[in-house]
C-alpha cells in the first residue's frame, strides 16, 4: 500500500542552509533555493554536497520544496507537513492501532487541525463505543527525522510548542478524552525510540510524567524520495528506562570554536601557546550542573579557573555547543573518537586529571560540517558508541 507525497521529484546537492526555512542547492549547473518545511536543526543532514530531493511548488518566493534526503543509505522524509496526512492514512487503514479504536464499534469521523483551548491538535478522532456512547480521541503527530544507528530521538532542538502540546493533552486526558502522541520515524532501521534528553530535557520530562498522553512510536519506510510504504509501518519500543536514568543536569559537553587568525595566547600554567587559524573543539564534563557550567563558559565576566576560560568567549568564537546528558563519564572516550579525525591538538590543555594528553583538538575545517564528526557525536547521544573506542595518540 503506497502513498505518494508528491507528483514527482528532482535531485540536488546542498550548498548551505541559508536560514531556518531555506536551502541553497546545486541542481545541474545552477544554484537554486528550496523551501525547507522543517524547523529542526537537522545537523546530520546539513553537510555540503549531501543529496536532497525537491519538488516543484507554486506560490511564494521559492519555486522548490524540499521533501526528503539520504542518511545512512536510507531515504529520510523531511517535510513535516506530510506527517499528519501519513498518520491519518495509517489510522484509516487500521495499521496504527489506538487503544480507543480497539474498543470501539466504529470510527465516525477524523478531523485535521482540531481547535481546542486555543491550540490546534493534528487529528481528532470521533468513535462510537460498544455501549453506544460517543468518544473523542486527540492525536498529536510528530515526525522524528533524527534516527542514528537504529535509535530515533525527538526533538532535535528545544521545542516549546511540543512541550505545550504535551501539557495540553495531559490536562485533557483528565477530562476523559483519549489523548495520544505518535512519533513517526521515517527510517526502516529504527529499533527503539528515546525522547531527546540532550536537546530538550523539558519535553523529555513532560513525556515521562504520569500526566502525559499515551506515547506511541512507529517506523515507516520510504521506497522512493516521495513514496511511503504504509504496510511497512511497525511499532517500536520506547525506552523510558534509559531516558529516565540519564535525564539529569550533568554529563559531557563539546564546544566547537573558530579562530579567525593565528595568535599567541597565555594559557595559565601552560604558558604561551600558538593557536593557528582554524577550528578548535574542547571536550569537558560537568558532574554537578551541566547547564551552569556551559553558561559559565559563554559569559564574558568570570575568573580564569580552567584552561578553556582563557579562550572563550573573548579569543575564540563559539560556533556550536553539544550537551550529552548521561550518567557515565564520557569525556575521555569522546576525545578518543574525535582525535582520530582531528588535525592536531594543544598538548596539556584541559587534561590535568585525564589520561588524555589534551582535551582541545584542532580542525582545519569546520567540524560541524564534517559528517564523520557529527556521526561520532550522535553515537554518544544515541548510546550506540563503540564499547572500546579508539586508543592512542
Amino acid at each position: 500500500m503506497l502513498l505518494n507525497l508528491a507528483p514527482d521529484y528532482e535531485e540536488a546537492t546542498l550548498v548551505e542552509r541559508e536560514n531556518r526555512f531555506t536551502l541553497l542547492l546545486k541542481k545541474g549547473n545552477s544554484n537554486i533555493r528550496a523551501f525547507l518545511p522543517n524547523t529542526g536543526r537537522l545537523e546530520e543532514f546539513m553537510i555540503p554536497g549531501r543529496i536532497f530531493y525537491i519538488t516543484s511548488k507554486s506560490g511564494g518566493k521559492l519555486n522548490y520544496r524540499c521533501i526528503s534526503t539520504l542518511y545512512q543509505d536510507r531515504y529520510i522524509l523531511l517535510d513535516t507537513h506530510k506527517t499528519q496526512k501519513i498518520l491519518r492514512k495509517l489510522i484509516e487503514n487500521n495499521i496504527v492501532h489506538l487503544r480507543c479504536t480497539e474498543k470501539a464499534n466504529s470510527i465516525t469521523g477524523i478531523q485535521e487541525e482540531y481547535s481546542i483551548e486555543g491550540h490546534r491538535i493534528d487529528l481528532a478522532l470521533e468513535y462510537t463505543r460498544k455501549n453506544g456512547t460517543v468518544g473523542l480521541a486527540l492525536i498529536e503527530a510528530k515526525s522524528c527525522t533524527l534516527c542514528h544507528n537504529g535509535t530515533g530521538m525527538f526533538p532535535d532542538a528545544p521545542s516549546k510548542r511540543a512541550s505545550e502540546h504535551l501539557r495540553l493533552l495531559g490536562s485533557l486526558k483528565k477530562k476523559e478524552i483519549e489523548t495520544y502522541i505518535v512519533f513517526l520515524i521515517p527510517d526502516p532501521s529504527a529499533e527503539i525510540f528515546i525522547p531527546n534528553i540532550h536537546a530538550d530535557p523539558v519535553f523529555s520530562n513532560e513525556l515521562l510524567s504520569q500526566d502525559a498522553p499515551v506515547p506511541l512510536a512507529y517506523r515507516i519506510t520510504l521506497t522512493s524520495p516521495i513514496t511511503v510504504d504504509l504496510k511497512s509501518t511497525e511499532k517500536i519500543k520506547i525506552d523510558f528506562e534509559k531516558a529516565a536514568e540519564n535525564l539529569r543536569n550533568s554529563g559531557t559537553y563539546i564546544i566547537s570554536m573558530k579562530n579567525e587568525r593565528t595568535k599567541i595566547l597565555e594559557i595559565g600554567s601552560l604558558g604561551k601557546i600558538k593557536f593557528e587559524r582554524g577550528h578548535y573543539v574542547y571536550v569537558g564534563s560537568a558532574l554537578n550542573n551541566l547547564e551552569r557550567r556551559v553558561n559559565r563558559h559563554i559569559r564574558k565576566s568570570k575568573s580564569k579557573r580552567w584552561h578553556i576560560d582563557y579562550l572563550v568567549p573573548e579569543q575564540l568564537k563559539i560556533i556550536k555547543i553539544y550537551k550529552i546528558r548521561r550518567k557515565d563519564r564520557l569525556e575521555e572516550k569522546i576525545v578518543d573518537e574525535l582525535k582520530t579525525i582531528s588535525d592536531g591538538l594543544v598538548k596539556g590543555f584541559g587534561a590535568g586529571d585525564s589520561r588524555q594528553s589534551s582535551h582541545l583538538l584542532y580542525f582545519k575545517s569546520p567540524p560541524h560540517l564534517n559528517s564523520v564528526f557529527i556521526e561520532k557525536v550522535l553515537d554518544f547521544m544515541t548510546f550506540t558508541e563503540s564499547p572500546t573506542g579508539n586508543r592512542g595518540l
